[in-house]
């Protein structure tokens, strides 16, 4: 009975990963209609749904943007597995073989744990944008691209999109 439940969860689970990944892949599609056209997307990543549904937007509109999810809790490669197997659950992306890249170097202590670079992103982001990131999640994201900025991975005429997953309500708990 417990196998089946903890099953039954986790098939739920994936449904709704595979459920988010077609609106995130629908995201990818008004982005293009609203003239945006980013050379590389950098978001939170956890279940893989965001990621998959990103990948497979960019996939099916042909772009070379490169998508980098940046893991909240999970090893880099446990990630890119599940991605891997939502995108082609994706209509018309069935034989998707193309990079699904997982950056697990901000997860610090785990989920729902700041780590120093996602409170440093928060507040950075916060004086210098107005824009409101949860201290756990979508922090670990902006600490990554703020890293990969001051490391100078992105070109200067490169167009970067940071995808706000959300969690701003866990500033108020």
């Amino acid at each position: 009975m417990r196998v089946r439940s903890r099953f039954g969860r986790l098939r739920n689970s994936l449904s709704n990963s595979r459920t988010g990944a077609l609106g995130f892949a629908a995201a990818v599609d008004e982005m293009l209609a609203q003239g945006v056209r980013p050379d590389v997307i950098v978001h939170a990543g956890s279940s893989g749904g965001t990621q998959a549904g990103i990948v497979a937007g960019v996939a099916r509109n042909g772009l070379s943007t490169r998508v980098i999810a940046v893991s909240a809790d999970d090893p880099a490669a446990s990630v890119e597995t599940t991605v891997r197997n939502i995108v082609r659950a994706i209509p018309g992306c069935d034989a998707f073989d193309g990079k699904i890249v997982v950056d697990d170097t901000m997860v610090g202590e785990g989920y729902g744990i700041p780590t120093s670079a996602s409170r440093e992103a928060q507040q950075l982001l916060a004086r210098s944008e107005a824009l409101f990131v949860d201290h756990t999640y979508t922090a670990k994201a902006a600490a990554a691209l703020i890293a990969y900025a001051r490391d100078g991975r992105f070109s200067p005429d490169e167009t970067v999109l940071f995808w706000h997953t959300g969690g701003q309500v866990g500033l108020f708990a």
